[in-house]
């Protein structure tokens, strides 16, 4: 069969598409850098670093010996950031420096002992 002039022909493919539904649960903050053991001097500058992995970011807080630590620029200097945290202390107290990081999940906790040498006791 022959033909004469132009034939245009449209092919239609059908295509399976699948979906694919990633669900990310919420959960509370994950500490991947704690405080750490630190021994140190009463004159020296302490600076105590985490971050956390949380979405949405956490709040963070931080404790000395159970005791919420103030903002005071002699003192203490708490900076934050988007799942990080620094803690600069100026003459440290010894006992256990705590670190909180919250989220609408969940709350979790970092704990670190500091020992301070050259403290006078009376």
């Amino acid at each position: 069969m022959e033909s004469s002039g132009r034939t245009t022909r449209d092919f239609a493919e059908e295509h399976w598409s699948s979906e694919i539904k990633s669900y990310v649960m919420p959960e509370p903050p994950k500490f991947i850098q704690v405080i750490k053991a630190f021994r140190v001097l009463a004159t020296d500058t302490l600076t105590l670093v985490v971050e956390v992995q949380s979405d949405p970011p956490a709040i963070f807080e931080w404790f000395c010996n159970d005791r919420p630590i103030q903002q005071n620029r002699r003192k203490f200097k708490a900076r934050h950031g988007i799942n990080i945290t620094t803690l600069t202390v100026e003459g440290p107290e010894q006992g256990v420096y705590k670190c909180t990081a919250r989220n609408p999940v969940g709350i979790s906790t970092t704990y670190g002992y500091v020992t301070v040498n050259g403290t006078t006791l009376f």
